[in-house]
C-alpha cells in the first residue's frame, strides 16, 4: 500500500522550480530525549515557493555555516538546495505536515540589500 509518509519529494515537485525565495536563516538546535540543548544543529532556511501558490516551506541544513546573514536577505534573494528531501508526515492531532532537509543551500541569486 503506497502512504504519503514513504514518499520522498524532490525541491522541483514541491515548488514547481528548481530554485525558492529566502525569507530569513535562523540557527537551529538539537534534541536530546525530547528536550532541546543548546547545542547548535544546523541552520534552518525559511522559504517561499513562487511557483506554487506562494506555499511557505523550512529547510534544515545541518553542521553548515549559513550561505547569507538574514540582514543581508532582499526581496529578490533565491536559493537552492544539494540533497533536498521532503517528506510529509502526521501530528499528534493526525494533520499533514511537511518536512524539508538538505545536504547543503546555494545561493543563486543575491538581489539588491534592503
Amino acid at each position: 500500500m503506497i502512504r504519503i509518509e514513504n514518499i520522498i519529494f524532490t525541491l522541483e515537485q514541491l515548488a514547481n522550480a528548481k530554485q525558492v525565495l529566502l525569507l530569513s536563516v535562523k540557527p537551529y538546535k538539537l534534541y536530546s530525549d525530547g528536550q532541546v540543548t543548546d547545542q547548535i544543529g544546523g541552520h534552518s532556511y525559511e522559504c517561499v515557493m513562487p511557483m506554487a501558490g506562494f506555499e511557505k516551506i523550512m529547510v534544515k541544513v545541518p553542521n553548515l555555516p549559513a550561505v547569507i546573514a538574514t540582514e543581508q536577505i532582499s526581496d529578490q534573494t533565491f536559493v537552492t538546495f544539494d540533497g533536498f528531501s521532503g517528506k510529509f508526515w502526521r501530528d499528534r492531532t493526525g494533520n499533514y505536515q511537511l518536512s524539508c532537509k538538505a545536504e547543503k543551500a546555494i545561493l543563486v541569486n543575491q538581489g539588491a540589500s534592503k
